[in-house]
């Protein structure tokens, strides 16, 4: 694979811009007092196995986890 084509994030413990993976994964998290279900999304590093810090990623997750604690509270 050309190195342009591949996914780069940024690892804190190989401290390099390093390819990753990229998978979901359904998340339940106490958010006071409530029980907040969503799917994250998570990119473990290719060389270490430790997760990856990708910008557009962690944007839609924060979207994603204030999504369910508006639906959540909208139940309540």
């Amino acid at each position: 694979m050309d190195m342009d084509k591949k996914r780069m994030g940024y690892c804190f413990n190989c401290n390099a811009m390093v390819d990753y993976e990229e998978f979901e994964e359904e998340v339940n998290e106490i958010i006071n007092g409530a029980r907040v279900t969503f799917m994250m999304k998570h990119c473990p590093c290719k060389e270490c196995g430790d997760f990856v810090s990708v910008p557009s990623i962690d944007e839609e997750n924060q979207n994603r986890l204030t999504t369910a604690i508006k639906k959540r509270r909208a139940l309540i």
